[in-house]
């Protein structure tokens, strides 16, 4: 397949929209065209099908030069080849007919695994914010009037949980908007005005207080919330995360008041990139069009857990997941 018909099927499965009618994940879109180019595939050697598909990871990481999904698109598509050549050893026919039929059924459930993530990962996510009511007495008496009975008068005295968020990742967009309407609690969104814009579905849940806040507020704040929440570009081997930059402050910051900082990520994040600060990131992923950083290195240690379709996991069992993915 030629690197136009590449990027153009790659545009067009961008441009559809999922069951929630939002606009597909580039790492979804990217994984969609990969199992096309296996679809259509003519040739007659496998050899043959995993040069094309390498060829096609590159031309789609080079659609996403500076992109906001890089990292994203590049794990899932190294997670996709892996997950479609682990079984190829069992085939004992050598037709390519054969083991494309198999690529396309494991791809397939690959792919399936991808679209259901967000609302694997907003059923877990929901139980982290509670009805934050807490029933007291308010007084009790004691009469010898027979016709009164003897008892306590208790009332319900809510204390909303408050819940800093940093930037507008979709997943966590979506965990946030499905915690039930008779759960009140406040985000303090660190974002910009344009994110802002795009967090405006939750603008309209009675339940929920949404306050807008600088980056220069994050200290300031952060003695008076609860919880933080935070999305991910990507999860590293070593459990920590890449993600928009001011991450890394807001989380020193959360350690420091003691304050538990989870993360919110679709297991195709998951890449073997393995940074030990923050100069350790490629920079085709850490800098955008205008050279400005736009996204910055979270270690372990600052992070409480991760929220993923693969379920609730501590920074150090990242290493094990990834080890299970590939191999």
């Amino acid at each position: 397949m030629l690197a136009k018909d590449i990027e153009v099927k790659f545009n067009s499965f961008l441009g559809n929209k999922d069951h929630g009618g939002e606009l597909v994940n580039p790492a979804i879109g990217a994984v969609s065209t990969l199992m096309s180019i296996i679809e259509g595939y003519s040739g007659t050697t496998i050899n043959g099908l995993m040069e094309e598909l390498r060829e096609a990871v590159k031309i789609i990481e080079a659609k996403m030069l500076a992109g906001k999904s890089k990292l994203a698109v590049s794990s899932a598509c190294a997670q996709f080849i892996r997950y479609t050549t682990l079984y190829l050893g069992t085939i004992e026919s050598e037709d390519v007919s054969s083991v494309t039929k198999l690529m396309l059924q494991e791809g397939g459930k690959y792919l399936k695994r991808c679209e259901s993530a967000i609302n694997r990962i907003s059923k877990l996510g929901v139980t982290f914010i509670f009805d934050g009511a807490v029933r007291i007495m308010q007084y009790n008496f004691i009469t010898s009037n027979p016709k009164i009975t003897v008892g306590d008068i208790f009332v319900d005295i809510f204390f909303p949980q408050r819940v800093m968020v940093h930037s507008h990742s979709r997943v966590l967009l979506e965990t946030l908007h499905s915690v039930p309407e008779n759960i009140y609690f406040t985000i303090y969104l660190v974002s910009s005005e344009e994110e802002d814009n795009k967090g405006k579905m939750l603008h309209d849940r009675v339940n929920i207080e949404y306050v807008r806040i600088s980056d220069a507020e994050v200290g300031t704040r952060m003695e008076n919330v609860d919880l933080v929440f935070v999305g991910a570009e990507a999860v590293v081997k070593n459990g920590g995360i890449i993600n928009k930059v001011g991450t890394l402050p807001m989380a020193i910051c959360a350690r420091e008041m003691k304050k538990p900082l989870y993360v919110f990520a679709e297991s195709f994040k998951f890449s073997l990139v393995y940074p030990l600060n923050q100069n350790d990131i490629p920079n085709e992923y850490r800098v955008d069009q205008s050279n400005g950083i736009r996204v910055d290195y979270t270690p372990p240690k600052y992070l409480t857990l991760l929220i993923t379709d693969r379920g609730i996991l501590t920074p150090v069992a990242v290493c094990d997941e990834l080890i299970e993915m590939y191999t």
